[in-house]
Order: structure tokens, then C-alpha cells, then sequence
């Protein structure tokens, strides 16, 4: 089988049996329903076969005592660079501390802040200051609205 590494997604190419496989260890339960049926929630996307990047270790691993073989294609590219002409005077002292480590990270990362920490002006300067792609993800629907 063959995964293909992008910055946030793992593409598989392979057999039907290989899919198959892919998809049984990226499912998991998720609890009973009111009526107490099991559910069940996949990482593998069912429109394309693609899973988020962070499982790509422990599915390799999975794999390789499974005796399957895994080629690994890297197509990550690199993060944007930082804007130094961009000037986010409005932040407080801590919010630009938490720009500078996003910074020393490479633009990637989770930034994880209290109640009040000033998460939606973080979410408001980092597209100015890196001007790329962001997926911005929340843990409930009203966080974003």
C-alpha cells in the first residue's frame, strides 16, 4: 500500500483488501445510541481515502507487524514564512508571545489557552501573519460562531 504524506492528510493507495484494512484500524466506537446500539466513527474519509496525518506512525506500525508493506511518499511542503512587515500592535504582551512560539514551531501546531485567553484575536492575526492556507478546528459548533 502506498501513503502519501501532505501537511494535514494521509492519501492510501492500494487494494481493496488494503482499504479494508485501513479502514478497520481508523474505526472506532464512540459510545451506544439513546436505543443503546453500538456507533462506530471512522478517521478514513468514505468520498476518498485520505486520514488525518497524525495517525500515519501507528498505522505504519499497525501495518508493518500486520506483515502488510508501506511506502511512504512525503509531499509535505514547508510552512509559509512569517510576514515582518506585518505589525500586530493590537495584541497584548502575551498573545505576542504566543505568536512568537507559533513562530518557533513553524507556523504549525495546536495553541491550547484558557477562558479568555484571547484565542479569537489569535485566530484574527495569524492569517495576517502567515499569509497561507489554515484549517481551524473547535471542539463544539458555537465556539465558532
Amino acid at each position: 500500500m502506498i501513503l502519501t504524506r501532505w501537511n494535514c492528510w494521509v492519501g492510501v493507495a492500494g487494494t481493496t483488501a488494503e482499504l479494508d484494512w485501513v479502514k478497520d484500524k481508523l474505526t472506532f466506537s464512540t459510545g451506544t445510541d439513546r436505543f443503546g446500539n453500538p456507533q462506530y466513527d471512522c478517521l478514513l474519509l468514505s468520498s476518498r481515502p485520505i486520514f488525518p496525518a497524525g495517525w500515519i506512525l501507528p498505522l505504519v506500525e499497525h501495518a508493518r507487524h500486520a506483515g502488510l508493506t508501506c511506502i511512504v511518499r512525503d509531499e509535505r511542503r514547508q510552512p509559509c514564512e512569517p510576514d515582518p512587515l506585518q505589525r500586530l500592535d493590537w495584541l497584548y504582551s502575551y498573545q505576542h508571545r504566543a505568536i512568537e512560539m507559533i513562530i518557533r514551531a513553524g507556523g504549525q501546531g495546536i495553541v491550547d489557552m484558557t477562558v479568555g485567553g484571547g484565542k479569537g484575536e489569535l485566530l484574527a492575526a495569524l492569517p495576517l501573519k502567515f499569509p497561507c492556507r489554515w484549517g481551524i478546528f473547535v471542539q463544539e459548533a458555537s465556539l465558532v460562531t
